[in-house]
């Protein structure tokens, strides 16, 4: 009997011991959170390393390679901060999973950045996912597979990546000439691309554009709406969109 009461005692006290460690770590790094929202990105690194320190090999992690990736409040080190990101993937982190192939992907090391999206997929990353679905629309680091390609890009898309919901809009206008294979369908289209157009793809937010200036599909013409989302899609950049509001308004 005193042998199980001493169990009892001790189990409960590292119960407590973790849960104490559990509730600084939180504390912690809700508190760098609240630096790095503030532009106090010394004070939030420190307070992330902190975190880490104590045990936080999953959040933290991918926080301090931001900011030495993105140069906030310290020299912009792109090694160090994929260092700090490389921790946090390899704890189940799928951000930094996704962050990983996306690296891979822009150098060119197709396989490795198949990897990493793989896993930031089967970890429910909506990006992850989206660029899972590429490699395989594309055959880059994998063999080709439409099937696969449509699985993933379709899940995506209904968790609210705007690359996946453009390329589902990009199917359904596309019909057969898209490898998905869907029947062309043009209300489809237009519902994808908005949601897309949303989320902030700016392909999609031109197309947008040119559904409203048009009347695409019987849409009322509107060109106080086809400039906004115009106007949109070439504050990212999209060059046929600034070319647009030169040369159509």
């Amino acid at each position: 009997m005193r042998t199980w009461i001493l169990f009892i005692i001790v189990s409960f006290n590292i119960v407590f011991y973790e849960n104490a460690i559990a509730e600084n770590i939180k504390s912690v790094y809700d508190n760098a959170s609240s630096k790095f929202e503030q532009k106090e990105y010394l004070t939030a690194i420190d307070l992330y390393k902190k975190a880490y320190s104590l045990g936080d090999t999953i959040l933290s992690p991918m926080r301090i390679g931001e900011i030495y990736i993105c140069g906030y409040g310290v020299t912009q080190n792109e090694y160090e901060g994929l260092k700090w990101v490389q921790i946090a993937a390899e704890n189940n982190n799928s951000e930094a999973q996704s962050t990983l192939g996306r690296y891979y992907s822009h150098i060119g090391e197709d396989s490795k950045a198949f990897d990493w999206f793989f896993k930031a997929a089967h970890n429910g990353d909506d990006y992850g996912k989206y660029m899972l679905g590429q490699a395989y629309l594309e055959g880059k680091g994998t063999c080709q597979d439409s099937k696969r390609a449509l699985r993933w890009t379709l899940s995506s898309a209904l968790g609210g990546d705007p690359g996946a919901q453009w390329e589902i809009a990009r199917a359904y206008f596309e019909g057969y000439n898209h490898p998905f294979k869907f029947e062309k369908n043009a209300e489809e289209f237009i519902s994808w691309t908005t949601k897309a157009a949303e989320n902030g793809s700016s392909a999609a937010q031109y197309y947008m554009g040119l559904i409203y200036l048009d009347g695409f599909n019987n849409t009322p013409v509107d060109k106080q709406l086809a400039k906004k989302w115009i106007q949109k899609a070439a504050n990212q950049g999209w060059e046929d969109a600034i070319t647009a509001l030169k040369e159509r308004f």
